[in-house]
């Protein structure tokens, strides 16, 4: 009983490497179709990837913006010499 387990595990494991196999070798050939594509476009992979790159960098930009921004208001509260300023 023990053998039949340990060939049903194995062939199970072969069985998963070979669909992993198939899935490397589409993902490439897919990779590769892209790539070949006229140079004016950019691979949808690729541009996804700039995308995700420009809202990171976007989002680190507004968040710089918003501590100046924070920052100056809090000093306008302030006043320019320690005082409030009376309106």
């Amino acid at each position: 009983m023990k053998n039949a387990n340990k060939i049903d595990i194995e062939k199970k494991k072969a069985e998963i490497g070979s669909r992993e196999k198939g899935f490397e070798e589409s993902i490439r050939g897919e990779l590769i179709k892209e790539l070949r594509q006229p140079a004016n476009k950019l691979p949808k992979r690729v541009k996804f990837i700039l995308e995700a790159q420009r809202v990171g960098c976007d989002f680190e930009d507004s968040k710089r913006q918003e501590q100046y921004y924070k920052r100056a208001r809090e000093f306008f509260n302030k006043g320019s010499l320690g005082e409030k300023v009376k309106l």
